[in-house]
């Protein structure tokens, strides 16, 4: 039996590791112990939570979310055990999916992203996965701690894998490997802004700059200058712009690529009015497999996804000999594979939408 803490407000869900199984109330707070008897990968893909597939079994029998659970002990052993289950269950596919092909329009070719460089501002990459191992040029951790999340490798993932399952848009090019957020997954503002800056004076050169997560309003005066800087270099920096629920403090940023996401049901409203100006391309919210820790493929989804795919098609882009990496190229790129919403008569998961 293993002790962990609880780090957030935490559902505890009774019969099955599924955000669709019923609460147990009372709920779990912040600083809440549990006993956890087994690690478990969530029923469905649906239940990879924010890009986490495990759940802990309780020692009183139900289930919660392992995102919000902070180990006493380290959970190697867990996850160990966790990864031969899931090679026994996972029966490999004939052929890899190939996201760039899942975008794109017949007729529109992107490169491989040969000789281009994505700075992954992140929580991290698992340099133990084979399908990430080699596409990482440089990494450095800007927090304190040294741990990783499954956040950051799946977003590599939908960038640069290429293995049995999962084959990247930009599968050739190189990663920077920048770590910004903690343990708990929280980015600190700080080391967004010292990573950033790092990249505007030359200490690393990067081609695209992804940026799959969130901001506090505080930092954008800060940032603003940079990015700014880093445009006019002829870097490309995308963040997660729209998401279930609203906009990110992130798409506030001028002179980014702003990815959005969007739920079937509301549909009909975009048929009617279209986007608002906050993003440049949206996607519906469909959830697909990319890799994550340990070295598993796991369930991703949200802005962050997203985000990490349009990284990959600009990256693609750029690595053509004839294009010139800048703003604007990336925009007509995007603009040139993306469909109308309004004239839109269903939806299509992949599908890029203006």
């Amino acid at each position: 039996m293993t002790k962990g803490v609880v780090i957030c407000n935490l559902n505890r869900r009774m019969g099955k590791p599924s955000v669709n199984a019923p609460k147990v109330e009372p709920y779990y707070v912040s600083g809440d112990q549990v006993e956890i008897a087994e690690v478990v990968l969530g029923e469905t893909e649906y239940d990879y939570y924010e890009g986490t597939p495990t759940w802990y079994k309780l020692k009183d029998g139900n289930y919660v979310w392992s995102g919000g659970v902070s180990l006493d002990l380290n959970e190697s052993i867990f996850q160990r055990k966790l990864s031969l289950d899931e090679d026994l269950r996972t029966t490999p596919p004939v052929s890899s999916t190939d996201l760039a092909k899942m975008v794109l329009n017949n007729n529109v070719q992107i490169g491989q992203g040969n000789k281009v460089t994505i700075a992954l501002l992140d929580s991290g990459i698992d340099s133990g996965h084979a399908a990430l191992a080699a596409k990482i040029q440089h990494v450095k951790n800007y927090q304190s701690d040294g741990g990783k999340r499954a956040h950051g490798s799946l977003s590599a993932g939908v960038i640069v894998a290429d293995d049995h399952i999962l084959k990247g848009v930009a599968k050739s090019s190189s990663l920077l490997d920048l770590r910004v957020a903690n343990d708990n997954g929280f980015t600190d503002d700080d080391a967004v802004y010292n990573a950033l800056n790092d990249l505007e004076n030359g200490t690393y050169k990067a081609d695209v700059i992804n940026l799959s997560l969130d901001i506090t309003n505080a930092l954008i005066p800060y940032i603003q200058p940079i990015v700014d800087k880093l445009t006019q270099k002829g870097m490309v920096v995308v963040v997660a712009g729209v998401r279930p629920g609203g906009k990110t403090v992130i798409s506030n940023l001028q002179n980014v690529i702003k990815v959005g996401v969007f739920e079937s049901s509301e549909f009909p409203g975009l048929k009617r009015s279209g986007f608002d100006n906050a993003t440049d391309i949206s996607f519906l919210n469909t959830k697909f497999k990319s890799t994550g820790l340990f070295p598993k493929h796991s369930g991703y989804g949200d802005s962050s996804a997203y985000t990490a795919l349009t990284s990959g098609l600009i990256a693609g882009w750029f690595g053509l000999s004839s294009t010139q990496n800048s703003l604007t190229e990336a925009r007509n790129l995007l603009t040139h594979i993306s469909f109308p919403i309004q004239q839109e008569n269903q939806l299509t998961p992949f599908k890029p939408y203006i």
